[in-house]
């Protein structure tokens, strides 16, 4: 028998407890760190494992207070780092709405989330729905996923509208299918709001999460793209007048995705055909300041193919 030595990623580990700010301890807070998720216990204490060597970014967050994004020094390998951290409660105020148009940004229970933070997230698969993954009461069984579960619903129990349109799920026959890329095309977005409960009976029946977004109106021509090793994207938009009187609005985006690079890291090496492809576009037209008409076009295709050669694993036992 010869023994040897598996090198991993060093790592290092942080403990603490998560309180309010009147110093009870608070239970069932998420604490992430890129595709690591804890929660904290019934005593509020939290233990999480982290790289050593390099400052990391923990993401706090539980429902009814606000999102707590903290930053941990590098740490020493092996070493474990103490630290305490403290929520606040989300503010509720009281709007007096007579004569006032509903906004959804102002609903008890909805959480805005800025379009800008879908580019900052680390993730390995850029889709959309990695921002949702990081809310109170979301989670979901495998990073490469694009389907997420809401305080332990079922994945197809999400509302989703675009424009006040719903988007109705499974589109495909198959639930395996439904894999790949998300619905929504972060390009394409204005706003984005979302709730994991107590949200207005007018959104539907379904019981775990609702997610409205709005894709743009344009003002002016824009245009956009991104290229990367698992993927690519592109977008324009812009306006098309009639009698120098703006009346036609147009949103295009398409979007390609493949794991493949990813898959070819696991044991099991052999055909790994994992293509994702999907084309939108979000049309208006004004007949006037009242009238309106708005098409939503979607086109997608995802394929997963893998075809098992053989399997390699190294293991073995570590002597002091």
């Amino acid at each position: 028998m010869l023994p040897f030595l598996i090198q991993a990623q060093q790592k290092a580990v942080v403990n603490g407890k998560v309180l309010s700010r009147d110093e009870h301890a608070l239970s069932g807070v998420k604490i992430i760190y890129e595709s690591t998720q804890v929660f904290s216990d019934s005593s509020g204490s939290f233990s999480i494992k982290v790289p050593s060597l390099q400052k990391v970014v923990l993401i706090f967050s539980l429902l009814s207070y606000e999102k707590q994004y903290v930053t941990i020094q590098p740490i020493p390998e092996g070493e474990t780092f103490l630290r305490d951290v403290f929520l606040t409660e989300e503010k509720i105020y009281v709007i007096d709405t007579a004569g006032k148009t509903a906004d959804k940004n102002d609903q008890i229970g909805i959480t805005s989330i800025k379009p800008g933070d879908l580019h900052t997230l680390p993730s390995a698969s850029g889709d959309f729905n990695d921002a949702i993954k990081s809310q109170a009461g979301v989670s979901s069984g495998n990073e490469l996923s694009s389907q997420y579960n809401v305080r332990g619903g079922s994945f197809d129990e999400n509302l989703v509208y675009v424009n006040d349109i719903e988007i109705y799920r499974p589109q495909l026959i198959h639930s395996g299918q439904q894999e790949g890329l998300s619905f929504i095309n972060g390009d394409l977005v204005n706003s984005i709001a979302f709730s994991a409960g107590g949200f207005e009976a007018r959104y539907g029946d379904k019981l775990s999460s609702v997610l409205d977004v709005t894709y743009k109106r344009p003002k002016e021509f824009q245009a956009g793209a991104d290229l990367g090793l698992l993927g690519a994207s592109f977008f324009f938009s812009g306006i098309g007048r009639v009698r120098n009187v703006p009346r036609f609005t147009y949103v295009v985006g398409a979007r390609y995705r493949g794991n493949k690079n990813l898959l070819n890291s696991l044991d099991v090496k052999g055909l790994y055909k994992s293509r994702f492809y999907d084309f939108q576009s979000f049309l208006t037209y004004s007949f006037s300041k009242h009238w309106r008409v708005e098409w939503l076009t979607n086109l997608g295709q995802n394929t997963y193919i893998n075809i098992p050669e053989r399997q390699e694993t190294s293991f073995g036992t570590v002597q002091n």
